[in-house]
């Protein structure tokens, strides 16, 4: 009895599983590179030149832009924080995820469906800093597409340089 008891709780505990709003131990404009690196390991794929780099979890691909010199005509460097610290962080999940498993309060977002295709639009929170990329199936089913992190309203108002 304990065994069917046991592989039931599992069962439900995976198969109910539901994704968080969040990337855990990341800010942008807070976090550093070297403290996303401690948490997320080291990048798959490196491109110094743009800033982006890319980095591989169990379950994520996680693309993350860093800022240049503070306050400088670099590109990236318009905000008044320390270089190579995470400027904006896309989460792409290695598997389908239904917009139902995703723990967020559609009421905080604006749905953005301006795009060029029907089957795809945003769900926008610019005060949070958050953006979520759905798409439409063919049965109406919606799957999430990524999560975009980005300086939220009210660090563009004070961390933005002049």
């Amino acid at each position: 009895m304990r065994p069917f008891f046991l592989i039931l709780l599992l069962a439900s505990m995976v198969l109910g599983q539901k994704y968080e709003l969040e990337l855990p131990g990341v800010a942008p404009l807070k976090t550093s590179r070297k403290k996303f690196e401690k948490i997320y390991g080291p990048p798959v794929e490196r491109n110094p030149e743009n800033k982006v780099f890319k980095y591989r979890t169990e379950t994520q691909l996680i693309e993350v832009t860093y800022t240049s010199k503070p306050c400088s005509n670099e590109r990236y460097g318009s905000y008044r924080v320390k270089q190579d610290t995470v400027l904006s962080a896309t989460v792409y999940f290695l598997s389908s995820v239904k917009v139902s498993e995703l723990k967020f309060d559609i009421g905080k977002f604006t749905m953005d469906d301006s795009g060029d295709f029907a089957s795809i639009f945003r769900y926008l929170n610019p005060k949070e800093g958050i953006t979520i990329r759905i798409s439409i199936d063919g049965d109406d089913q919606q799957y999430l597409q990524a999560i975009d992190y980005y300086p939220n309203q009210d660090q563009e108002r004070r961390q933005k340089c002049g």
